[in-house]
């Protein structure tokens, strides 16, 4: 009898279409770039902010045709490492998913402490409140992750 791994037995919903999955990524992407760093660009890249997000869109664009190819060439859905860990396997599997990991991390860290800045410069420039930015994304965090733990626990439960 043949042992099934993990891999095996994932299920992939196939609820959302391409479309749906391309916009809420660039969405993401570009509520960050406008929102949270548009102001630091343009204060370093001066008159060549253009030029520096004209060059992020095309690291953008080439890191998307690659997760398209890998895509089309795999033999079952998954992202980077279910792709390389079925065709390469061990350490570059390994690596590639905390890579993925820490640049989710990132992302997040990045989100939070942006949502931290605009909210304390909110209540400073408005209700004249000099809070630190820290507690803020602290909290942003706390809240979706108990969210999530929450929603997962009735998921759990059959609700």
């Amino acid at each position: 009898m043949a042992e099934r791994g993990v891999l095996d037995e994932i299920r992939f919903s196939r609820d959302l279409s391409l479309w749906q999955v391309v916009t809420r990524g660039l969405g993401v992407m570009v509520m960050t770039a406008m929102f949270i760093l548009l102001g630091d660009a343009v204060a370093t890249a001066g008159s060549l902010a253009p030029l520096s997000f004209l060059l992020a869109a095309l690291v953008v664009l080439v890191n998307s045709l690659g997760y398209i190819e890998l895509a089309m060439s795999g033999s079952r859905p998954g992202g980077a490492y279910v792709q390389a860990h079925g065709t390469r396997g061990g350490w570059l599997a390994f690596l590639i998913g905390w890579i993925l990991t820490l640049a989710g991390l990132g992302v997040c860290t990045l989100l939070a402490q942006g949502f931290a800045v605009q909210v304390t410069t909110l209540l400073s420039d408005h209700l004249e409140l000099v809070l630190p930015v820290w507690p803020w994304a602290a909290g942003l965090v706390i809240l979706l992750a108990s969210t999530i733990l929450w929603a997962r626990r009735r998921a759990d439960a059959g609700w």
